[in-house]
């Protein structure tokens, strides 16, 4: 049991499983989840694994393992084994499906902090990184900015001058992984026993990162694009890795688009610094878009709140909404569906 603390096993975990039915199976974690089956560690070894045919037809796309999720497995041989049933899921980082309305992915569990990954040049994207803090604070997890490729560029200060507003409150590495820069102080940060999930996207450098913080070429990397100037995307799975200090990543594939599945409107007000001006506002539960008194207007017309800053604010509220309504006229259609299948099956019992 020992070796699982190696993986961020913890006393509450092991309160868990001592509570469980499954408590004299084998606890371990996902360390890469593949479209059918599980490498599952223990810590000190590793299994592939498939799901009962209970877990594989019962559970929903989004209820099945995921990087991260803790589970309870029977090994079958050296290695092989069985996931019979999964830790109750907590902490887990997700994003709104591409595509599809109302559909969430999961992307890994018992996160504790997750970083987003940006390339420090002139195309850094303010507004993708408010978005992704949005979703990672809502599901209580820790916000933190890298940005990698520091020694492409000279003049880091006028480049940062975007992230004035978010640095107060999340912590930003400037790191190159060529010329090493910023490694030692990020390597410090990343505690033992504490999980980080790396998410940005293709080409940002992550697998390169994760290889200079582990001192190996570990994960798939690729060269420099000549025409874009970006890295070429090269993981395609998500996959935990453990640094010599006992820090733990998960190394997540590049991602097109990062949709908002939830309201943080608290979170997302602290971050963007609105928390503050909306004490001042005269009604309490002011939208800050037409209310008389709205002191978020205010600072706008005065200069004192960053006009792309309050835009991109009501496009996260906007988005969450629509997902949430989306979200629960699907739950509503569902529960009709299950109400129709349950008089349906009483109608056939009745008239057997």
């Amino acid at each position: 049991m020992n070796n699982l603390y190696k993986l961020g096993w913890n006393s509450h975990l092991d309160e868990v499983f001592q509570q469980s039915h499954f408590n004299t199976l084998t606890p371990g974690r996902v360390i890469i989840a593949h479209k059918t089956c599980y490498e599952v560690s223990t810590g000190s070894n590793s299994f592939l694994c498939e799901l009962t045919g209970r877990l594989l037809f019962s559970l929903q796309e989004e209820e099945l393992p995921c990087t991260g999720d803790w589970v309870f497995f029977q090994i079958t041989d050296e290695q092989r084994g069985i996931i019979i049933d999964l830790f109750p899921r907590e902490k887990s980082l997700s994003r709104k499906r591409a595509g599809k309305t109302s559909a969430k992915q999961i992307i890994a569990s018992y996160v504790d902090k997750a970083c987003i990954i940006e390339t420090l040049d002139l195309n850094l994207n303010i507004r993708k990184i408010e978005r992704f803090i949005a979703q990672i604070s809502g599901e209580g997890i820790d916000p933190v900015i890298i940005l990698t490729k520091a020694d492409l560029v000279s003049d880091h200060v006028t480049l940062l001058s975007g992230l004035k507003h978010l640095d107060a409150a999340i912590p930003i590495f400037i790191t190159s992984s060529f010329s090493s820069e910023g490694l030692q102080p990020l390597k410090e940060y990343i505690k033992e026993g504490e999980t980080f999930v790396f998410i940005g996207s293709s080409g940002v450098g992550k697998s390169s990162l994760i290889n200079a913080l582990l001192s190996n070429d570990r994960l798939a990397t690729s060269t420099i694009s000549d025409s874009t100037g970006k890295g070429k995307h090269t993981s395609v799975r998500r996959e935990l890795v453990i640094l010599d200090n006992g820090g733990i990543i998960i190394d997540t594939p590049g991602v097109r688009e990062f949709g908002v599945t939830f309201d943080s409107s608290e979170m997302n007000n602290s971050m963007l610094f609105i928390e503050d001006l909306d004490e001042k506002c005269r009604f309490t539960n002011c939208s800050h878009t037409t209310e008389p008194g709205c002191a978020v207007l205010k600072a706008v017309e005065e200069g004192k709140l960053d006009y792309d800053v309050y835009q991109s604010y009501l496009k996260l509220k906007l988005e969450a909404a629509h997902f949430l309504e989306s979200e629960h006229e699907r739950r509503e259609k569902g529960k009709k569906l299950s109400r129709l299948i349950s008089n349906y099956k009483d109608f056939r019992r009745k008239n057997e």
